[in-house]
């Protein structure tokens, strides 16, 4: 889930987990590389959606290119024809229509801020 406190507390523990096991890289930065990150999302989300809450605490470094992985995660099937994806979800359904009309969502490349 990506509520900003269990986000929040994830962080933390990664924080902590670095200070102690490995010391020489506590201060290291995280960096994510996800479809998460796509700043297309928000013309389908909220601005009070917790995916963009999560995008927000990254700076973009590098858009990239379509995420090859989006299908399994967004709309759980391996399956490439976008017009038998489901729309259970409001993300599901404006994702599914921007991928039949000929859009992409791209596997973005952000640290941390």
């Amino acid at each position: 889930r990506l509520n900003k406190e269990l986000v929040d507390a994830s962080l933390e523990q990664a924080f902590q987990f670095f200070e102690k096991q490995y010391p020489q890289f506590e201060k290291t930065e995280f960096y994510c590389h996800s479809w998460l990150l796509d700043n297309q999302l928000k013309m389908f989300l909220g601005k009070d959606s917790n995916i963009i809450s999560f995008q927000n605490r990254f700076t973009v470094l590098e858009e990239g290119q379509a995420d090859p992985y989006l299908n399994k995660w967004l709309f759980n099937t391996d399956s490439t024809d976008c017009a038998t994806f489901c729309e259970n979800t409001s993300l599901q359904k404006n994702v599914k229509n921007h991928l039949v009309n000929g859009g992409i969502i791209k596997s973005v490349l952000g640290r941390l801020k």
